[in-house]
């Protein structure tokens, strides 16, 4: 990006284009006086252009007039001749003052039938303006050129094939935007534009990230919803070109409507199926339920592992959209997806939060420069804060996948502060709470309460040979081995048809994978046997 800034600033210097035309916001008036030594300013009335003598081109540099409905002209009438009007220059309809540059109070525009180009922050923080008619043969909009307008809707032309950096982000008021022909469409384009409910996009668009990222209304892409729930379960929409962007776009964006409602969606129909919730058969304790989720995370998602052109760094790999829109699209073929440390922190806590329980998201820097640091839990378990890294949990499973039937270690799981930091070792420094996640609900905590959380982690449970189970701890007191443990491993083992004596070698890690899956033990029938 800063290549393409000083090659536009030496193209305009060659053509002799104002250098008013690319002023920084802040920049006081004297920083406008730099001009090209051909350049020659033309003045009608309340409008103001710039030309090169010879060149058959102007610029619209400036308004200065009260009115709040400016129409500059299409062709001006210089000393030199007849000019064509092709570009709206940057802060073309703000005024300098002593703090920077002040936006026009205007409420519409009619942007000149000639123009091509619209520079940066032509309109920007016009917050005044609600409507743009523009011109026919538009093709470049730059970077924040209507950002924080009142626009409400926005229709470009056909011509278009550029949309810059934040171009409309922060335009409060806008509905729908609808680009008709293919366009590049740079980042953050559309972002915080919370009003905006519809969007038109051609196929052959070229997204970059964050283009609609906070935009909490967003429900329609090209008029189709792109989800919905069929007998309670979450459906994606069958259309390949919604299907593409949700994987390849949307799995980058947090704070969309549609997005976070279909993850809301996910993450309670996983809750749901994956633990007891049913008040009169609800047997299970917030310890069960966070293994279980933690485990159903584990099963569906794995590591990135940085084949076909991908990346740690792709942005979907620090989002929850990433993990749960990429489960949805069965991706890989088997409902799994992929993500990093900061990709499973979010989505665990969001399905914690889901079943009830208290999770916070905590962060480490690495210790060593040019390191990457890493991210993982905090739960809260009958009155008691723990540790949870499902991230490096999944790097077992995935791995060195014969560690038990289902593939499941605990080795970082409800864990205490001393024991979390020996088993991340010397590569990252002491964790903190990096900011508080507020783009979904069920990630919406205050920073006061995650840091008192993290201080109190004094508790654990332990696996302490890997086996996937926790030291047998049925009824999770946190005491191994304890009567009541032996008591309800024994009644199962009769329920299943064994006798202690026929129990195999293998029983204790098979033991919770045939009560919940092969043998669909209800929550009644094991109540039952276990008060």
């Amino acid at each position: 990006m800063k290549h393409r800034k000083l090659i536009a600033l030496f193209t305009a210097a060659l053509l002799g284009i104002s250098a008013a035309a690319f002023p920084p916001f802040d920049a006081a008036p004297s920083a406008l006086v730099a001009e090209a030594a051909s350049e020659q300013t033309f003045i009608s009335g309340n409008y103001e252009y710039s030309y090169v003598p010879g060149a058959g081109t102007a610029t619209f540099v400036r308004y200065n007039g009260s009115g709040t409905s400016p129409k500059p002209a299409s062709y001006i009438q210089t000393p030199d001749g007849q000019k064509k009007v092709t570009k709206i220059g940057s802060y073309a309809f703000h005024t300098a003052s002593e703090h920077g540059w002040a936006a026009k109070p205007i409420t519409s525009v009619t942007i000149p039938s000639t123009v091509t180009e619209i520079c940066e922050d032509a309109f920007r923080y016009c917050s005044s303006l609600k409507t743009v008619s523009f011109s026919s043969k538009l093709k470049k909009i730059r970077p924040r050129a209507f950002q924080g307008t009142k626009l409400t809707e926005v229709v470009l032309p056909e011509t278009v094939s550029l949309i810059g950096n934040s171009a409309f982000l922060d335009c409060k008021s806008l509905k729908t935007a609808t680009i008709q022909k293919k366009a590049t469409i740079e980042e953050s384009a559309f972002q915080d534009c919370t009003a905006l409910t519809d969007i038109t996009l051609p196929s052959d668009c070229i997204l970059e990230k964050y283009i609609f990222s906070g935009c909490t209304s967003l429900k329609r892409i090209n008029g189709i919803t792109p989800w919905t729930t069929i007998n309670g379960v979450p459906v994606i929409t069958s259309d390949p070109f919604i299907k593409e962007l949700l994987g390849s776009f949307f799995s980058q964006c947090e704070g969309v409507e549609f997005v976070d409602k279909l993850c809301t969606a996910i993450c309670d129909y996983v809750v749901k199926t994956e633990t007891t919730t049913n008040s009169s058969e609800d047997w299970m304790g917030d310890a069960v339920k966070a293994r279980q989720l933690h485990d159903w995370l584990i099963r569906h998602c794995m590591y990135e592992d940085e084949e076909n052109g991908e990346t740690l760094d792709d942005p979907e790999n620090n989002t929850y959209s990433g993990v749960f829109l990429s489960y949805m699209l069965n991706v890989r073929g088997t409902g799994i997806g992929e993500t990093v440390c900061e990709g499973y922190a979010k989505a665990y806590a969001m399905l914690l939060r889901a079943a009830g329980i208290e999770s916070y998201v905590v962060d480490a820097d690495a210790a060593e420069a040019g390191k990457k640091g890493h991210a993982w839990n905090i739960v809260k378990i009958s009155g008691k804060y723990y540790q949870c890294d499902t991230c490096w949990d999944a790097d077992k499973y995935w791995k060195q996948s014969t560690h038990e039937l289902y593939g499941t270690v605990y080795k970082r799981f409800l864990k205490n502060n001393a024991q979390m930091q020996n088993l991340h070792g010397s590569g990252f420094k002491k964790p903190y709470i990096r900011v508080v996640y507020d783009s979904h609900p069920y990630l919406t905590y205050t920073r006061a309460a995650a840091e008192n959380a993290l201080s109190k982690c004094n508790y654990t449970f332990d696996d302490s040979n890997m086996d996937g189970l926790l030291n047998m701890n049925w009824d999770f007191d946190n005491k191994a081995n304890s009567s009541a443990d032996k008591a309800t491993y024994l009644s199962v083992c009769h329920s299943l048809g064994y006798e202690w004596g026929d129990v195999p070698a293998s029983g204790m890690q098979c033991f919770l994978y045939n009560l919940f899956y092969e043998f669909k033990m209800s929550p009644a029938y094991f109540r039952s046997i276990y008060p």
